[in-house]
């Protein structure tokens, strides 16, 4: 997908399409990153404009991908990792394997000040990791009864995944009230690179 400028004016922090981000903005990243001399690694920018496309209340990316592994691939993208080069990399990231990713995030998320937004992010990883669970298949059991028990596991897993799915939906309509009418109208509508989606103003609780 090719975006705009105009996507992104609303983020917290100019990064769409600038370079030295990290530079320009240390004093700004050592607040909203409870202090950056902790992260020493060579992506430390890439991993910061990832985590600023991707947990961003104000970012696009949520309304533009609705399903949470293509929008952390897109984010990886925009930041400028290599899908294919940096696979393993990225990937320890998504699943917050990474050492730094889940205290970048969690900072990250207290900085914005907005409990709603920060508990509605916390639900859909839950939900993406079950769902990875549950697509994994019920193999190599030498008795029956580890079977069953497996399945029953997985049962109970959809049920849970049901519940997390309303708490999204709660939190949906505290962060975007009626605006989440017309995402909803947005995402269902086909996407041209020209067509640029609308970015609601997300509400402070």
């Amino acid at each position: 997908m090719v975006f705009n400028d105009s996507d992104f004016k609303n983020l917290c922090v100019s990064i769409h399409n600038e370079d030295d981000v990290l530079e320009k903005n240390k004093p700004l990243f050592k607040s909203m990153f409870n202090g950056l001399h902790k992260h020493r690694r060579v992506d430390l920018e890439k991993m910061i404009k990832y985590i600023i496309y991707m947990y961003d209340i104000k970012s696009p990316m949520r309304q533009l991908f609705a399903d949470v592994d293509e929008r952390k691939k897109e984010s990886a993208g925009l930041a400028g990792y290599d899908l294919d080069k940096d696979s393993l990399r990225i990937e320890r990231i998504f699943n917050f394997d990474d050492r730094d990713i889940s205290q970048m995030v969690t900072s990250f998320l207290k900085y914005q000040n907005n409990k709603s937004w920060a508990v509605l992010q916390s639900n859909e990883e839950v939900l993406w990791q079950y769902h990875q669970e549950l697509l994994k298949p019920i193999t190599n059991f030498k008795q029956d009864k580890e079977k069953l028990q497996a399945l029953d596991i997985k049962s109970k897993l959809m049920n849970e995944c049901d519940a997390i799915i309303k708490r999204i939906e709660s939190y949906e309509d505290k962060i975007y009230g009626q605006d989440k009418k017309l995402i909803q109208s947005i995402q269902s509508t086909p996407t041209s690179p020209e067509m640029v989606a609308y970015v609601p103003e997300a509400q402070k609780e």
